[in-house]
């Protein structure tokens, strides 16, 4: 039995700080993303970019990620969230420094991949502390939330920012403003995030190669073959990269040290609810992407336009996210708000393929009311998936949640271009409403599945004040009295 005291939290030093640090990093970790889609063409003027480092230049920092996240997690457990968080943040600064003095279009790609790289460092470990340091419901769903909205935020102004900065400052500058920021949320991190003691287990130095290369050319199939087409060698990346990741399972299973224990899967509602989270996840990246492409090529508005237009998400986004950490410990099950956030996220999409509704306003608005759905669905699987998790297994869950993410935003964009190509019949407009479509289905697949049967496990559950009974068993954590002055404890069984 574990048993975990306030004092014994390993950032208790400054736990509204440490907070406030982990949603930096979602937060810096959707701006990088944000910001390159609209630099692509005045680095290729500068650069000498040619398609080959466009596609570069967006799908290297999501590949990198996509490919030692699971890594970071598994550091995470081993290190502690502060130290990694910290880490992560001086290669997220390094990296953004080394963009903003590219001589070279090789350069910035390698950047944009150091970038990745850091991304994939700090957020398992802002999870990690997320989930350590809240071990109540109600305090755990606030923060998950703002972690949620962080990154909404993030995204929509790194797009608004991309676009600014490529008509006005120039991009070197934005790079060089990011690195600054990096560096200063390193300097803080260090101050104020609490490092605990090293963990006593070792990282499979052979499993986190393996997990890298299979993840990496799993993405790089996906997302490179979305933009230049499925050929034999997209397809073939993809293949091996399968190939890779069973050798990484099997491997894992015999490990006395593994990166990814295979029993967190079989942990009441893991699996589920990774499975809902890429569903889910694939259906709102598919929705912003078309939507965004529709707008552009449909409406005719130019690219900055198009980006600041698509900003107000953002509010979205954050009634999504405080509607989850309000509503969360007074319902009886968790799977009641994925299912109502995954309906209004389905049928919100499913008003965007109506010719009638095709103006930009309309877009907007429907696109507010996709992300409000989307957040509260995402905000309330992002608990229940940390809530299953061990104490010293916190990074590796929030590094399989968005490993889940990454995955099936890549394979429902890819797809769903392809799928839409076909049956459109060269028609730009038919060929987004089919593909949102879709996203409408994905989104309606992800509620369903978050209520599929679960195995119930040993953990005891039960309501009490600022917590809940799960139905199916997801929640493996409830709060006991303590000492006699009024000290609470959690407890896992």
């Amino acid at each position: 039995m574990f048993v975990m005291t306030p004092a014994s939290l390993p950032w208790s030093r400054a736990p509204g700080a440490a907070v406030l640090l982990a949603c930096a990093a979602q937060f810096l970790s959707a701006l990088n993303m944000g910001v390159a889609p609209l630099l692509v063409s005045p680095l290729s003027a500068d650069l000498g970019f040619g398609a080959v480092g466009q596609s570069w230049m967006v799908s290297g920092y999501a590949l990198a990620f996509a490919g030692f996240v699971l890594l970071g997690g598994r550091l995470t457990d081993v290190f502690g969230g502060g130290r990694m968080l910290a880490v992560g943040y001086a290669v997220a600064a390094v990296s953004a420094l080394l963009a903003a003095c590219s001589p070279t279009g090789t350069v910035m790609i390698g950047a944009r991949i150091a970038q990745g790289i850091g991304a994939a460092l700090t957020v398992p470990a802002a999870l990690g502390i997320i989930a350590t340091t809240h071990q109540e419901l109600a305090a755990r769903s606030r923060a998950l939330a703002a972690f949620a909205g962080s990154g909404a935020v993030g995204f929509g102004l790194g797009l608004a920012f991309g676009g600014l900065a490529a008509d006005t400052v120039g991009w070197r500058w934005l790079f060089a403003a990011l690195g600054g920021i990096s560096a200063l949320l390193t300097v803080l991190t260090v101050a104020l995030v609490e490092r605990r003691k090293r963990s006593l287990h070792r990282v499979s130095i052979w499993g986190s190669v393996l997990s890298a290369a299979g993840l990496m050319l799993l993405a790089y199939a996906v997302t490179i073959g979305a933009k230049q087409g499925f050929q034999l060698s997209t397809l073939g990346a993809g293949l091996a990269g399968i190939c890779v990741l069973a050798a990484f399972v099997m491997g894992q299973s015999r490990s006395r040290s593994p990166i990814m224990p295979i029993e967190i899967w079989s942990r009441p509602g893991f699996a589920v609810n990774v499975g809902s989270t890429t569903l889910l996840y694939g259906a709102w990246v598919s929705a912003y992407y078309f939507a965004a492409l529709m707008l552009r090529e449909v409406l005719g508005l130019s690219a900055t336009t198009a980006a600041l237009v698509m900003a107000p998400l953002a509010i979205g986004a954050a009634i999504g996210s405080r509607t989850a950490s309000v509503a969360l410990p007074r319902l009886a099950r968790p799977s009641t708000l994925i299912l109502i956030g995954c309906m209004m996220c389905a049928l919100s999409i499913a008003c965007l393929a109506i010719p009638a509704l095709a103006q930009p306003w309309v877009v907007v608005v429907v696109l507010t009311l996709v992300v409000t759905g989307q957040a509260a669905a995402f905000v309330s699987l992002n608990v229940a998936t940390l809530s299953v998790a061990g104490p010293d297994e916190a990074g590796l869950a929030g590094a399989l949640f968005n490993a889940g993410c990454q995955v099936g935003g890549g394979l429902a964009v890819s797809f769903l271009a392809a799928f839409s190509q076909v049956l459109s019949g060269g028609d730009i407009a038919g060929g987004y409403r089919v593909a949102l479509l879709g996203a409408a289905l994905l989104a309606l697949s992800a509620g369903l599945v978050a209520f599929l049967p679960q195995r119930r496990g040993r953990a005891k559950v039960r309501r009490q004040d600022h917590g809940f009974l799960q139905g199916t068993a997801t929640w493996g954590i409830h709060q006991s009295e303590g000492s006699p002055d009024g000290d609470r404890r959690t407890e896992r069984c």
